[in-house]
């Protein structure tokens, strides 16, 4: 009868413990959890060289078309970690938005398909 009493009081630390180590490991700053989440960096648009207007189609999705008044080739995004990628090919890999690239100061226009 002593040695059962024994092992609940002993199941019951061990469980205690190890509901202590996943609540730190949650709600840790040193969580594996939130290393594994993306960091979500700002950027800066950097234009190399001058915008000579017209309309320039930066991206579409099955209802829409965005065009800029630059060239995609003239419009870079510069992250906060020095990387630089164009417009393009940050909006196709999903790491910017339309509305984002908006505040930040990019004029788009938006048409129908």
């Amino acid at each position: 009868m002593k040695s059962r009493l024994i092992a609940r009081i002993i199941f019951l630390i061990i469980l205690i413990i190890l509901a202590i180590g996943l609540i730190y490991i949650i709600f840790s700053d040193r969580s594996i959890y939130k290393k594994r989440l993306p960091k979500t960096e700002d950027y800066l648009l950097v234009y190399n060289g001058t915008c000579a207007g017209g309309k320039y189609l930066v991206y579409e999705d099955k209802d829409n078309k965005y065009y800029v008044p630059c060239s995609t080739a003239d419009i870079q995004i510069k992250w906060d970690s020095g990387y630089k990628e164009y417009v393009t090919e940050a909006l196709e890999n999903s790491k910017v938005t339309i509305t984002s690239l908006r505040e930040h100061g990019l004029e788009i226009d938006e048409t129908s398909k």
